[in-house]
């Protein structure tokens, strides 16, 4: 069991469902990765904040999931709203989290120009590992 699953197993257990415990030590088995289920909230607005510094967290893997997400939303011509807002820093969350979420919000249902700055990737040279395409 590696750091992360000792402290969201065994300190945090009620975090997950029971069944997600099997797979610690071998999330390489697990049927989904749960960043990919941005895909499920299309096209529903989804705002991901986290810090580039998180030692808890997969920052290629937060970023892979909101790209890969993208292409579903674009399918359903939504794509601007599926972002990502990255912050220097490390884990929790801070004012300038919640004020991206605002600022996303007011933009959503507003139509307000955000000042916030989204979806600046932090591995723009990294080539998605798919080729979908959209259902005819």
């Amino acid at each position: 069991m590696d750091f992360i699953d000792e402290i969201i197993i065994r300190q945090f257990p009620y975090w997950y469902h029971t069944r997600y415990h099997e797979f610690a030590g071998q999330v390489e088995k697990l049927p989904f990765d749960a960043h990919t289920l941005a895909a499920l909230i299309a096209p529903r607005p989804l705002l991901n904040t986290n810090a580039t510094e998180d030692q808890y967290n997969n920052t290629l893997a937060n970023e892979v999931g909101i790209r890969t997400g993208q292409i579903i939303y674009d399918w359903m011509e939504r794509k601007k709203w599926c972002r990502i807002h990255w912050r220097p820093g490390r884990h929790g969350q801070t004012e300038e989290d919640w004020m991206a979420l605002f600022d996303f919000a007011d933009e959503y249902f507003f139509d307000k120009k955000p000042t916030t700055r989204f979806n600046n990737w932090q591995y723009p040279n990294f080539a998605l590992p798919i080729s979908w395409k959209a259902p005819e």
